[in-house]
């Protein structure tokens, strides 16, 4: 074993063995596997290797990757000769039950070493504990207590990045199982302060850290404490997590698949699918002929329609639908398109009910003389390219998907009203719901209290805090 004693900042370690080749010799290659049990007993690897078959005796040398932390004490490397039997040995069946590696102090097969840590770690303040005293006073402690003379660097900040203008580093030797610090930082009553050491006499100045943080409140009671958004990344989010810049708290984002199969009415189908599903309060069969919209809004889900908003018809919260067979509903079409929240995304599509469904788009042409917008020119100014076309191909089937504010993101117009237009596009919206699982609070004997504060209202209606 190279080194002799194998510690947890290690990355990997030399595993030396001998074979020894008992019968005739034939020049061929040998497989070998190699099995890492670790201390609890699951297997760390497992790994399948050739080495040319030795005439006698040959001496192999394989690099072993170190499970470290996850590992500390006895250990167990297993190897195994040929383990399919690929390769026949004589003379007689009794051959093949040599061929798995001896313990050298006897026992059972294999060969145990132990792994050691000479790594140290935080032990007081506890991780999230409250410091109370008056002096800022760190212990750590190492599992090895035997641990050789030791370099440690030790830093502490109140950021985890460590490189605010209280950053304070320092280095001192320990051949001690527990090291104490009192770093010379400045005290901030209320503030939370991260410390991390590492050995320092590592291969390539490389570090292995070891850190916990506290918070500093002279006077305050023994207890646990999260008030800081390095501590709050810590803990397991479902559906919901800390923006890295705002550093609040937010519902998670999630994805919608939208479909829109805009083709001539099908009574057995639908036009509008969400996540493969088709919804009704998108399928507006009856209303047909029309144009319908609606928008995917990140914080509503859908943009909603009170009934009858932007002069729309009373259908559903979820779609505004306007049969275009006066100007009327020409503007209110336009005055929605730039009512739209900026970052929604806007789907606008033709409903046609059969083959001589007709939304009179020739008579749009003089809308800017009645109502002062030409829609034409109010969907290229929010990107549509082909939209003008319905000029020249009349009621015919076309979508176009496009960000407010953005711009365009999918466009299609049919040849003619007997052709499918069938696009598709992601929405995005949060999450109406979200858990935070803290990491474990104790050993206490019991609570005496549970304070909660929030510096700004969360963005939900119901909080609910479990002790488990």
């Amino acid at each position: 074993m190279a080194p002799g004693i194998v510690n947890t900042t290690l990355d990997s370690f030399d595993f030396v063995f001998q074979i020894i080749n008992r019968g005739s010799y034939r020049e061929e290659s040998l497989e070998i596997r190699i099995e890492h049990r670790k201390a609890d007993g699951s297997i760390y690897s497992d790994q399948l290797i050739s080495i040319p078959a030795p005439p006698f005796k040959g001496e192999f040398r394989v690099t072993m990757s170190n499970p470290g932390v996850e590992s500390i004490g006895k250990n167990d490397i297993f190897i195994t000769i040929d383990p399919n039997n690929k390769s026949p040995e004589y003379p007689s069946d009794i051959a093949e039950h040599n061929n798995e590696a001896l313990n050298p102090h006897g026992g059972n097969n294999g060969y145990s070493f132990f792994i050691l840590d000479n790594q140290a770690k935080p032990i007081y303040p506890q991780e999230f504990g409250i410091l109370n005293d008056e002096f800022i006073l760190l212990h750590a402690t190492s599992d090895n207590g035997l641990v050789p003379l030791t370099n440690y660097i030790l830093q502490i900040d109140t950021t985890e990045n460590f490189n605010s203008s209280l950053f304070t580093e320092d280095h001192m030797s320990s051949n001690n199982s527990v090291i104490s610090w009192k770093p010379e930082i400045k005290h901030l009553d209320g503030v939370v302060y991260y410390w991390r050491l590492s050995p320092n006499n590592l291969e390539n100045d490389e570090r292995k850290w070891e850190g916990s943080s506290f918070l500093y409140a002279p006077g305050e009671r023994d207890g646990w404490n999260q008030s800081h958004y390095y501590q709050w990344n810590r803990n397991k989010f479902n559906k919901m997590g800390i923006d890295s810049l705002s550093r609040e708290f937010e519902f998670g984002k999630r994805t919608w698949d939208i479909r829109v199969k805009n083709e001539l009415l099908d009574p057995q189908d639908f036009w509008v699918f969400v996540n493969g599903s088709p919804w009704a309060s998108l399928n507006a069969k009856q209303i047909a002929p029309a144009i319908s919209v609606f928008i995917w809004h990140p914080k509503d889900v859908l943009y909603k329609n009170r009934g009858n908003d932007f002069g729309s018809i009373r259908f559903s919260p979820d779609a505004f639908l306007y049969k275009m067979t006066s100007p009327a509903d020409r503007k209110n079409l336009a005055n929605l398109l730039y009512g739209a929240p900026d970052g929604s995304r806007v789907f606008i599509h033709t409903i046609l009910r059969n083959e001589s469904s007709d939304l009179r788009i020739n008579e749009w042409t003089n809308d800017k003389e009645v109502i002062g917008l030409d829609l034409f020119e109010v969907m290229k100014e929010f990107g549509a390219e082909k939209f003008e076309m319905l000029k020249e191909r009349g009621t015919v089937p076309y979508t176009y998907i496009f960000d407010k504010g953005i711009g365009p993101v999918a466009e299609d117009i049919a040849s003619n009203i007997y052709e499918t237009v069938d696009l598709s596009s992601i929405g995005k919206s949060f999450w109406e719901d979200g858990k935070m699982d803290a990491s474990l609070i104790g050993p206490v004997k019991r609570f005496m209290r549970l304070q909660w504060k929030e510096q700004k209202p969360l963005p939900m209606q119901q909080l609910c805090i479990f002790l488990v």
